[in-house]
């Protein structure tokens, strides 16, 4: 089933850019190069989101309406890296929606208000730490994330905070994938490999 070390893609762009529909279009592509026939557990949707509203349920509830029947569903709000280590061994792809989730459940985890200089340091060592697993994980990994950094400067202290943390962790994760994705109005643009 497995030969090989997957490959990492990084699907970026802003919200209601279709990143989260292209990233399963792409993992789609994907589980199909390695299993035409599109057995059950084939793809993972790792979920980062635990929704803690009506508007957030009725945004997964789009979300799995979506999605075919051969996808399972992995819901992992904060060890994202143990999750890829554990589900990788076992799918052929699968899709981490979204870092900008996980880096807000890394942020706000702690007991503080405004997250301190070491707790977004432990946030950048766990998007390090996800990076790795998917480098050393046979499926195939597609990560999508919110491109955050050519707006408005946020009013507020943690708006800022999390718009730094996001930005570097996209660095992170953009520096060790294969292919890098960002999307424009539903159009994808290839940023990496260029052709």
């Amino acid at each position: 089933m497995f030969g090989r070390m997957g490959r990492l893609v990084f699907v970026t762009g802003g919200a209601r850019s279709g990143k989260s529909k292209f990233g399963e279009e792409l993992a789609l592509d994907l589980a199909l190069e390695r299993d035409p026939h599109l057995t059950e557990g084939c793809a993972t949707y790792l979920a980062t989101c635990v929704p803690g509203d009506d508007e957030m349920r009725e945004r997964v509830r789009i979300h799995r309406q979506r999605r075919p029947a051969y996808w399972n569903t992995v819901e992992e709000p904060l060890d994202v890296a143990g999750a890829l280590a554990r589900k990788g061994c076992e799918t052929n792809v699968i899709l981490v929606d979204c870092l900008g989730i996980y880096v807000t459940n890394l942020l706000l985890e702690g007991e503080e208000e405004t997250p301190s200089t070491e707790r977004c340091a432990l946030v950048l060592s766990s998007v390090q730490d996800m990076v790795m697993a998917a480098r050393n994980v046979p499926a195939d990994v597609v990560v999508v994330s919110n491109e955050v950094g050519m707006g408005l400067v946020p009013e507020y202290l943690l708006g800022r905070i999390f718009r730094d943390v996001l930005g570097w962790a996209n660095q992170i994760v953009a520096q060790a994938s294969d292919e890098v994705y960002f999307m424009v109005s539903g159009v994808p643009l290839r940023v990496k490999p260029q052709k």
